[in-house]
């Protein structure tokens, strides 16, 4: 890789903290502006990308290329982190996968709950839908699948590029010192 502004360790760094600012912004503007309430896989994968976002940030402010280097396979291992979280949530849309009691959401029943309990318990429920509804979906792909497809793509993108800033480093500590002549 040719050494310019785009080809160093803190520039990948801002583009991972762009495209999870990015995703994140997509997932709230679906939430407030077009009422697709998450699910709390929904809100898992966003905890990700938040820590994603941190991590990535925190990397740009280290010194060493090869610090940084590292900062880009750990965003990897979070975007992995956000592709099984993601294809977990799938699975359990397409009922693939039991839905598990996290997902359930509280059940209410105005019945046999005094009013204290009913507010209790819909103050738990907050606004999230069970994971196995899907609020969205576009060519028969819910918001969790193109998660999946965007993160394992993100996850493989930073493998690459870290392993292609990490080469050159490589070879530079096996070259001898040669003094300028």
């Amino acid at each position: 890789m040719q050494n310019s502004l785009f080809s160093t360790p803190r520039f990948f760094l801002f583009l991972i903290a762009f495209v999870t600012t990015s995703a994140l912004g997509a997932a709230y503007i679906g939430e407030y502006f077009f009422e697709l309430k998450p699910c709390v896989l929904c809100l898992y994968q966003r905890y990700i990308f938040m820590v994603t976002l941190a991590t990535a940030l925190l990397g740009t402010c280290l010194s060493n290329a090869q610090k940084q280097i590292s900062v880009i396979f750990i965003s990897a291992l979070l975007f992995f982190a956000n592709f099984g979280t993601a294809t977990y949530q799938v699975l359990v849309e397409k009922k693939i996968l039991t839905l598990p009691a996290l997902c359930r959401g509280i059940e209410i029943n105005t019945q046999t709950q005094t009013f204290a309990q009913f507010q209790q318990n819909l103050a738990k429920a907050g606004n999230h839908i069970p994971c196995d509804q899907i609020s969205f979906e576009l060519f028969g792909i819910s918001m969790a699948g193109y998660n999946a497809l965007f993160t394992l793509l993100s996850a493989l993108a930073c493998l690459v590029i870290a392993m292609m800033l990490y080469a050159p480093l490589s070879q530079q500590k096996k070259a001898p010192c040669h003094d300028a002549e």
